[in-house]
């Protein structure tokens, strides 16, 4: 039991939840990626219908930490609401009947706060979320939901603003706002990509203070290992990419640390390696 559990910490699974585009079929739904990261889980794009996809796999809601938009037309965001609040209410029924990896991972939040969940995507995502939930007279507890936008694109302003009137995707509607659902800002970097997480490298003293693991592998373990479970360290970006003229749109990319140390190559060939 203790090695499955291993595994899972170390797995990196991709699950395509739907590639059917705009034009969902009876047999493929529209736009969502699940990446399974141990313990924890990403969604790229949430089209309609990935709810209920999830329900023929063994993800669980609440293991999605993060949700990565590509942009807001409705076959990428029309099913984002309804995941969120599955998310909400698979947190609310573990705080009355918590596992121990629940309360494990509770302990670890900040002071014991909410749940996180965090959803990347273009300007307006923020807008959209909250008045869906405001209108749908929806409420969020139980769960702490950041929006962080990517600002500073090409299309940033949508295809159909005009002048004198409001920006629906950079305005600010006070009248949707929710207390559990803030707005936060990414800016581009000089590169002209948005780094999203950028994890120190680990270096041989880092390493150093590695303790060894259970004797089922003997392998040293780092602090925030770069190998295992939810915290590890993993380099996530987005960069501009081209769809409809004035659609903001990114694509995202998620890059495993590497591990520290080198490769005596001699020894490894002496070894048959």
């Amino acid at each position: 039991e203790h090695i499955k559990s291993q595994g899972l910490d170390m797995e990196f699974v991709i699950s395509f939840l739907g590639t059917g585009g705009g034009a969902p079929s009876q047999h493929r739904n529209g736009s969502c990626t699940a990446l399974r990261l141990g313990g924890q889980t990403f969604l790229f794009d949430t089209c309609e219908g990935t709810l209920r996809q999830l329900e023929h796999t063994t993800i669980k809601p609440i293991s999605i930490t993060k949700i990565f938009i590509s942009h807001l037309h409705g076959d990428h965001v029309y099913g984002l609401v309804p995941v969120i609040l599955s998310i909400l209410v698979a947190h609310k029924a573990a705080l009355h009947n918590p596992s121990a990896q629940y309360q494990k991972r509770r302990a670890q939040r900040d002071n014991g706060g909410k749940p996180r969940v965090q959803i990347y995507g273009p300007p307006g995502l923020y807008n959209y979320l909250c008045m869906v939930l405001t209108l749908s007279c929806a409420k969020i507890n139980f769960l702490q939901v950041d929006v962080i936008e990517l600002v500073g694109g090409r299309n940033e302003r949508g295809p159909t603003h005009k002048k004198g009137q409001r920006n629906p995707f950079l305005s600010h509607y006070p009248e949707f706002a929710m207390p559990s659902v803030s707005r936060k800002y990414l800016e581009k970097s000089k590169d002209g990509i948005w780094i999203i997480d950028a994890p120190e490298s680990v270096d041989k003293a880092i390493a150093n203070k590695g303790v060894l693991a259970d004797k089922w592998d003997g392998f040293h373990r780092l602090p925030n290992d770069v190998n295992l479970g939810i915290d590890r360290r993993l380099h996530i970006k987005a960069a501009e990419i081209d769809h409809i003229t004035g659609v903001q749109t990114f694509g995202f990319s998620v890059e495993e640390q590497q591990p520290p140390g080198t490769i005596d190559v001699e020894k490894a060939k002496s070894l048959g390696i």
